[in-house]
């Protein structure tokens, strides 16, 4: 009977242990700037994006509400500069929405958000960029 205690008792060990360690080897993500509102279009889109490093790369993740009674498709262009003011060729997207409902992009979100999630140029200092948006 002691022989299996002690051995139930080195297996819970063993298990918050072994939990532990894949706890710290996992990294958190590095959150450069909140989520910040862009703009809202004319037909009633919200678009937010923070910037973020969930890997070895920072990304702008976007969040889009579509506060419209109807389902539609936005356009709009992201423009990046950091604090050199060095602009990079904007970024085209498009993305389809369903009336009424809120998109965001997360570290471990759904390749069907893989849209709203947006490398930044490795020559970006991630801490200083600013992002402005055009709505088509």
């Amino acid at each position: 009977m002691k022989k299996l205690l002690f051995f139930i008792v080195c297996m819970f060990a063993c298990s918050v242990f072994t939990t532990e360690l894949k706890a710290q080897s996992q990294s958190e993500p590095v959150v450069y700037k909140g989520w910040t509102m862009l703009g809202e279009s004319k037909t009633l889109v919200d678009v937010s994006y923070r910037i973020i490093k969930c890997g070895s790369t920072a990304q702008i993740h976007l969040s889009i509400f579509n506060e419209n009674p109807k389902d539609q498709v936005t356009q709009f262009e992201l423009e990046f500069t950091d604090a050199t003011r060095v602009r990079k060729d904007p970024k085209a997207v498009s993305f389809s929405l369903k009336a009424a409902k809120i998109y965001k992009a997360l570290c471990d979100s759904d390749t069907s958000l893989d849209t709203l999630k947006i490398d930044l140029p490795a020559d970006l200092d991630p801490a200083t960029v600013e992002v402005r948006i055009t709505f088509k």
